[in-house]
C-alpha cells in the first residue's frame, strides 16, 4: 500500500509540477521566477533521460553512477551558465558544485533505501509462498 502511495504522489507530482507551470506561463505570463522554474523542469526531464545510462549492462555500476553524475552535473551546470547564474564558468562551477553534491547524495540515498524497501518486501512475500 505504501509502494501506491508514493508512486502515486510521484506521478502527481510529476504531471502537476508540468500542468501548473504551463497555467502560471499561459496565464500570468513569464517572469524571472517562473524562467527558472521551466528551465529547472527541463533540467530535470533531461537528467530522466540522462538516468537511461543504468540501463546499459555493459556497464559496471560504479561506472555508471559516476558517468551519471557528471552527465547531471553537466546538465546541472548548463542550466545555471543559461540562467546567468555566477559570473562565468569557474565561479558558476564553484558555487553549484557543493549544492549538486548534497542533493545528489540525498537523492541517491533515497533511491538506494528504497530499493533496500522494495527488496525487504520482495523477499518477505517469497518467503511466505
Amino acid at each position: 500500500m505504501f509502494k501506491k502511495v508514493l508512486e502515486h504522489v510521484g506521478v502527481g507530482l510529476a504531471i502537476g509540477a508540468v500542468a501548473s507551470t504551463a497555467c502560471m506561463a499561459l496565464l500570468r505570463g513569464l517572469d524571472g521566477t517562473l524562467i527558472q522554474v521551466m528551465a529547472w523542469l527541463a533540467a530535470s526531464a533531461l537528467i530522466g533521460i540522462v538516468s537511461l545510462i543504468y540501463d546499459i549492462e555493459a556497464l559496471s555500476l560504479p561506472l555508471a553512477i559516476g558517468l551519471h553524475a557528471l552527465l547531471c552535473l553537466g546538465v546541472s551546470l548548463g542550466t545555471g551558465y543559461l540562467l546567468g547564474y555566477g559570473e562565468g564558468v569557474g565561479p558558476l562551477f564553484r558555487m553549484l558544485l557543493p549544492v549538486f553534491i548534497i542533493i545528489y547524495l540525498a537523492i541517491g540515498l533515497g533511491v538506494w533505501l528504497y530499493g533496500r524497501y522494495c527488496a525487504r518486501i520482495t523477499s518477505e512475500r517469497l518467503a511466505k509462498k
